[in-house]
């Protein structure tokens, strides 16, 4: 397959790709930089870019993919991980100047579980100012591939960028009040805000933000969640960095869910009709319902700025 054409392949294809040595993970990196460098220059996704480190992680990916020690379905392939993360080899500067410098002693438990599922870092991706509101004024935010004119996201708007342009085959955000459910569905991805308390803290701040993934594809998201995540029936992270069964899954959503009330959003369009994915924003809502949710739902005018570019995501939070 030509370079040009690895960014449409998905995040589990270019894994198995790899795995099978079809496809080196050098080969596929470089395609990543090779095209970030043509890319990002306009649409400003990403806030440092890790290339040397990252063609080593891909090289020793291959190495010891070759020797037949396959970690898992990310092992060698491409991603990006948002400014907020800490990381030792690179510089974490949360969207803000005065921190441009900032070198941490540490990585987040997210970056070293991914480091630990043999993923390779392409980068740290642009945020608001401190995953708040805005950007820095001195800071060129992120700008929607689908059309510049359009709101990219807040506050992880880089990582939606970045995987809705082919920039990287999938990506960490964060979620409080909706920083990876906006930018997915602004970018017209798909994106993982995890239960609380599943994900991981990204950083020392005073307010707690889980980490979560976006992706083109569902099934690659929860492919992202699953090696960043740790077991909350037992309160402690699982030695294998994997998140519970499905049934565990379930069962955690029923118990948060019977005899609450939640509130959701839909996404319409100008005219007030149902965006493209609606059914299954509906199904997602009788599913809650049937798990005891009491579903409420209101219009609200979307702000010119903020109008999403097709096809949108939709989001359901629980």
């Amino acid at each position: 397959m030509p370079a040009r054409d690895l960014h449409h392949c998905e995040l589990v294809e270019v894994g198995q790709r790899i795995q099978k040595r079809d496809l080196s993970a050098v080969e596929a990196t470089q395609a990543q930089l090779d095209r970030i460098a043509r890319l990002d220059g306009k649409l400003k996704s990403y806030a440092h870019v890790m290339g040397s480190s990252a063609l080593e992680q891909a090289d020793a990916a291959d190495k010891e993919i070759a020797k037949g020690k396959v970690r898992g379905p990310l092992h060698g392939v491409p991603i990006a991980v948002k400014d907020l993360c800490w990381t030792q080899d690179a510089p974490t500067a949360a969207g803000m100047k005065i921190y441009r410098n900032n070198r941490p002693g540490e990585d987040a438990t997210v970056v070293t579980r991914l480091k630990e599922a043999g993923a390779v870092i392409l980068g740290k991706l642009q945020l608001t100012e401190g995953a708040y509101a805005d950007h820095h004024p001195d800071i060129d935010p992120p700008r929607n591939p689908w059309d510049a004119t359009l709101w990219p996201g807040a506050s992880s708007g880089g990582s939606g960028v970045a995987t809705a342009a082919g920039l990287c085959y999938g990506s960490l955000g964060s979620d409080t009040g909706g920083s990876i459910r906006f930018p997915s569905a602004a970018n017209g991805v798909t994106g993982l805000k995890p239960t609380w308390g599943a994900g991981q803290p990204l950083r020392r701040l005073r307010t707690r933000r889980d980490a979560g993934s976006h992706r083109a594809d569902g099934a690659k998201c929860r492919g992202l969640r699953r090696d960043t995540g740790r077991d909350r029936r037992s309160g402690s992270e699982r030695s294998d960095g994997r998140a519970g069964t499905g049934t565990w899954l379930s069962d955690e959503l029923e118990w948060q869910l019977a005899g609450n009330t939640h509130r959701c959003r839909s996404a319409l369009d100008q005219r007030g009709r149902r965006c493209r994915g609606g059914e299954g924003f509906q199904d997602a809502l009788r599913i809650a319902t049937d798990l005891g949710a009491e579903i409420h739902g209101r219009r609200r005018s979307v702000p010119a700025r903020h109008r999403m570019a097709p096809p949108p995501s939709h989001a359901l939070t629980i």
